[in-house]
């Protein structure tokens, strides 16, 4: 019958769902980023929760691995999404950026950052008290990062064009690209810390030794270092050997021109190798072989698509070709449209009250995470950022200090720091099952309690960071409706004491 031939199975419904989505947030687009300031990433999250896991079950990732365990996939999907989105913030920021605000992003990198983790580890500890402080620092460092995704989302709309000073913009569209692969070493370190601090089977000496060691020369040098050269390395080369290959094309053209030849047709193929596309196309694969040589060498390839794209756009040369580059745009338009979407499908929200793993961490109930959520908004940026804005050229009052230090959103970046963090804690934890019992347990426990911690932050993240201008924004009209009606009452006041 014809009816059997109809195959209504997940992967199938998810195809309908993410294109309606796209499809039908497109015809409205406009409105809603310039006339309510929403982002696509909020609209994609909300919607992925109602079609997702959680609610309707029609978009469940689930059901596409055989074991439902979802975590490599989501490790996949976040490193594509974040390089390609790292990458595109690089090489759209004017040409030698960072020579001439090294500064104030050294400042928002370095002792921001730091501020940040410690601070969000030591409460993380205090609100979860069956955590280790170290557990609560790997937490923090999850979270450290701003995310590129959201940055751009928030910070290309109508009102910050209109309300925010180009080089503020900039300067976060930068940060959040620099700072997810900054957010390495404090990753690093705290797993390194976790991984000996914490155990009974190594001496104290051993423990510093290997610390110190895995860290400074694996982290720092190799993966920081290394990877950071080997993408501005990667980035010259591109530069150099794409201009070359679009400059000699146009010769060739100009000198095709210029030869009347008898055979019309050969004097159209004779000299020609590139088309427009395919220059689109080298720009993908670049960001793709990016991905693949970081990941293969064991850098940091966060930090390796940054480095690369400031390299590419480091002249004006770019900057004077992006015609052919626009459709780059809409495919980060696209990617942020269904990643987000994902997000929302796999949120575990049964796992914010404890439904899950009750003996293993029976304090993850959702008042701490509210609470975790509130030290996050309040006191992870703001108040170092304002402590420091006078040390930072670029920023120039107090008012443009709140505004850096509130947009610090964690989004994709931190999903991708979580499940780094578990791939290496269930090594870990499998590695020394039949030796330490006690460690065993303490890692059984943090990998049950950083995927929700983490996911709930970003939650919060999106909700919050995606619907804070337009809060602002009508606010604002509210206020000023109010203050007219005020003065149109005092005036009328006024006529009736006058009569």
């Amino acid at each position: 019958m014809v009816w059997s031939a109809i195959d209504s199975n997940n992967p199938h419904v998810s195809y309908i769902l993410v294109s309606l989505f796209c499809f039908t947030y497109s015809l409205v687009s406009f409105k809603l980023q310039n006339c309510l300031f929403i982002t696509e990433s909020f609209f994609s999250t909300i919607f992925g929760i109602i079609v997702g896991s959680n609610v309707l079950k029609w978009f469940d990732p689930y059901k596409w691995v055989s074991d439902g365990n979802i975590d490599q996939l989501t490790y996949e999907l976040s490193r594509v999404i974040l390089c390609i989105q790292i990458f595109t913030t690089a090489i759209d920021t004017p040409k030698k950026f960072l020579k001439y605000h090294w500064k104030t992003i050294l400042l928002l990198i370095i002792p921001i950052m730091t501020f940040g983790w410690i601070v969000t580890g030591a409460f993380i500890k205090l609100i979860f008290p069956q955590l280790h402080f170290t557990d609560g620092l790997l937490i923090a460092g999850c979270i450290t990062a701003t995310d590129p995704c959201l940055s751009a989302s928030i910070m290309t709309g109508h009102f910050a064009i209109q309300n925010v000073p180009e080089i503020l913009r900039h300067i976060i569209a930068v940060e959040s690209g620099i700072n997810d692969g900054m957010a390495f070493p404090f990753i690093y370190l705290s797993l390194q810390l976790i991984k000996y601090n914490n155990s009974t089977i190594y001496t104290q000496d051993f423990k510093a030794k290997h610390i110190i060691k895995n860290w400074l020369v694996d982290v720092i040098l190799y993966k920081i270092v290394f990877g950071a050269v080997f993408g501005i390395i990667m980035g010259i080369l591109a530069r150099k050997g794409l201009k070359k290959l679009i400059l000699a094309e146009r010769e060739k053209e100009d000198e095709k021109n210029s030869i009347v030849m008898h055979d019309n047709n050969e004097s159209k193929t004779k000299n020609k190798w590139l088309t427009k596309e395919s220059i689109i196309t080298i720009y993908l694969s670049f960001i793709v072989l990016l991905i693949g040589c970081a990941s293969t060498l064991g850098i940091d390839d966060l930090l390796v698509a940054f480095f690369a794209g400031t390299a590419f756009a480091w002249t004006d040369w770019y900057s004077s070709h992006t015609e052919e580059f626009k459709f780059i745009s809409s495919l980060d338009f696209l990617m942020n449209c269904f990643y987000f979407l994902y997000l929302g499908s796999i949120l575990p929200f049964d796992q914010f009250n404890n439904a899950v793993g009750v003996s293993i961490v029976p304090d993850l109930k959702i008042w701490r995470l509210i609470l975790v959520g509130l030290v996050v908004l309040t006191l992870r940026r703001v108040p170092i950022v304002v402590t420091l804005h006078k040390f930072m050229p670029d920023v120039a009052n107090f008012k443009e200090s709140i505004f850096i230090g509130h947009f610090g959103a964690v989004g994709v970046g931190a999903i991708y720091s979580c499940m780094m963090a578990k791939e290496f804690l269930i090594e870990e934890m499998h590695s020394i099952e039949d030796v330490d019992s006690t460690e065993y347990k303490h890692y059984k426990r943090l990998i049950y309690i950083i995927w929700p911690i983490i996911a709930y932050i970003v939650f919060i993240s999106i909700t919050v960071h995606g619907g804070t201008i337009a809060f602002y924004s009508t606010s604002k009209k509210v206020i000023a409706k109010f203050k007219n009606c005020l003065l149109y009452t005092s005036d009328a006041a006024d006529e009736l004491d006058g009569v």
